[in-house]
């Protein structure tokens, strides 16, 4: 099996304001150990939270 070159995560806001920053500094611990390039897509889809 080839590994992949790059990945991409995506993660979508609404109603996740307080978990949202664990759950990307969790990912991104993650995605430096891979060396691999990634990049992190948040969706804010109008959270009234004010998740942003």
């Amino acid at each position: 099996m080839n590994s992949p070159k790059s990945i991409s995560l995506i993660f979508s806001l609404y109603r996740d304001k307080y978990t949202v920053k664990k759950v990307i500094y969790k990912s991104l611990k993650i995605l430096r150990k891979l060396r691999i390039k990634y990049e992190i897509i948040i969706i804010d889809d109008c959270c009234p939270e004010k998740s942003f």
